[in-house]
């Protein structure tokens, strides 16, 4: 009996049209990468990761299947999303060096303690949307949510994320400082293991 081929049937990423970068793909760094590839959020082709040396973006370039380099500024000029996650100290000199690639139309995310969003979009020089994620509990539980408060330049601009199958309920309470504006104004995100998708908005 001849034998029939099958062509595998490979799922599509939740996120395929954002390209991601980790800048600094440490314990934390290493950890989100894992598990977007994991919860299928990005595809390995989608997303690019740096490290401070290249025989360690050799080794995790095969162990992950992802483009590992040392070029930052690389990295951040082929991608949409862009996480930092090297030490606090290092953010400075890390958002100088890409500077030069980033545009409005990108999303910074940073996971570095003590690093105030103000600081990244100053040293950024351009209005661009930052948003600060502390993962630690969320990637040891498997559940967390994030609040991507309005700068004062902020508009609702259109972002890159398609819109989720079913939204999730995600209460945001505005700090004291938030600008008042219509809230249809105001971009809302939440995230799940390893998922940056929009929220609900709240009345």
């Amino acid at each position: 009996m001849a034998e029939i081929a099958v062509e595998a049937t490979k799922i599509p990423a939740q996120l395929p049209g954002v390209r991601v970068a980790v800048l600094g793909a440490g314990k934390m760094g290493g950890i989100l990468l894992q598990a977007f590839l994991k919860q299928n959020l990005f595809a390995a082709d989608q997303i690019r990761a740096t490290v401070g040396h290249a025989e360690r973006a050799i080794a995790l370039s095969t162990q992950w299947g992802v483009d590992v380099s040392t070029d930052n500024l690389e990295a951040a000029r082929l991608s949409d999303l862009i996480l930092i996650g090297v030490k606090p100290f290092q953010v400075p000199d890390l958002i100088a060096e890409i500077r030069p690639a980033l545009t409005p139309a990108k999303t910074l995310v940073s996971f570095a303690a003590s690093v105030k969003t103000r600081a990244i979009e100053e040293a950024a020089g351009l209005d661009i949307a930052v948003i600060r994620a502390m993962p630690n509990t969320p990637s040891a539980l498997g559940a967390g949510a994030c609040r991507r408060p309005a700068r004062r330049t902020s508009t609702s601009s259109s972002r890159p994320w398609p819109k989720p199958a079913s939204k999730s309920a995600c209460p945001v309470t505005p700090p004291r400082n938030w600008p008042r504006k219509p809230h249809s104004a105001l971009p809302k995100w939440c995230s799940k293991p390893a998922t940056i998708l929009p929220c609900s908005k709240t009345p």
